[in-house]
């Protein structure tokens, strides 16, 4: 999602992040001339249990650590590409991650706690 300016009432653009698309939103962030890419490995899925993220390395669907990766940045494809990268990283990983100026990062871990970086 890529939000340019500001809502009509001069606010930035709310937008609500979710596992899956059918879900109500569980928390929310607002945006002003920057773009959002959220990827959760159930978000599709091929039967309903396995993930539609590959792993690259053993051609598997990921097995994540993350219910949700959202990350902020003025670029969609800058942001869509590190979200989905992520979501095959592990704690430590993220964690160790040097965010480039105007990255954010919002991960929500399998047990429902919630990380944010570079906010």
């Amino acid at each position: 999602i890529s939000a340019m300016g500001q809502d009509p009432d001069g606010n930035g653009w709310r937008i609500g992040l979710a596992e899956t698309s059918d879900q109500s939103p569980d928390e929310f962030v607002v945006l002003s001339d920057n773009s959002i890419a959220t990827s959760a490995p159930l978000g599709s899925t091929f039967d309903g249990k396995t993930s539609h993220i590959i792993d690259p390395l053993s051609g598997q669907p990921v097995q994540s650590h993350w219910q949700r990766v959202s990350v902020i940045h003025k670029s969609a494809a800058y942001a869509d590409g590190l979200s989905t990268g992520m979501v095959m990283m592990n704690h430590a990983s993220v964690a160790a991650i040097e965010l480039s100026e105007h990255t954010q990062i919002i991960v929500r871990a399998q047990d429902g706690r919630t990380t944010r970086m570079g906010l």
